[in-house]
């Protein structure tokens, strides 16, 4: 009987320092799952951010296509469709601003759009430049957020 409690004994002991040995490596495997795992959220918020700003650059892109088909369309007299165009970048305009993280100053494009947006409205031919400028100054701005 005294072999069989000592069986039992010796065995609980060495199950609990087995415990107690095996359960330092899980821990610092914790650790670094955690870490890990901050890394990863940090990395695909960062990666998120830079997907929403490349989005908002391609708005401007197609703001600025959108602004110079305008033009084009008030030198060919074919003011309904330049009005349908102006009102397209000027609305991805407010889009690509809206975008959290966006720093280029698109006052003056807007501007100059509104501007723009009623010489056409009135059927002025003289709507082309206005637009045409607007354009350039969009460019303008991109080129420089892309150095």
């Amino acid at each position: 009987m005294n072999r069989v409690v000592a069986v039992i004994v010796g065995t609980l002991i060495l199950l609990l320092v087995g415990f107690t040995l095996g359960r330092r490596p899980v821990g610092r495997l914790n650790e670094q799952v955690k870490q890990l795992t901050a890394t990863h959220e940090q990395m695909v918020g960062d990666l998120q951010d830079r997907a929403a700003l490349a989005e908002a650059r391609g708005y401007l892109w197609q703001a600025r296509a959108r602004l110079l088909i305008a033009s084009h369309d008030v030198e060919m007299n074919n003011f309904g469709q330049a009005g349908q165009q102006v009102t397209a970048a000027s609305e991805l305009l407010t889009r690509a601003a809206a975008v959290e993280g966006m720093h280029l100053d698109l006052g003056a494009v807007q501007e100059m759009i509104a501007a723009a947006a009623k010489a056409v409205s009135a059927l002025d031919p003289a709507a082309r430049d206005p637009l045409f400028r607007s354009s350039q100054m969009l460019g303008t701005l991109l080129d420089q957020d892309r150095a």
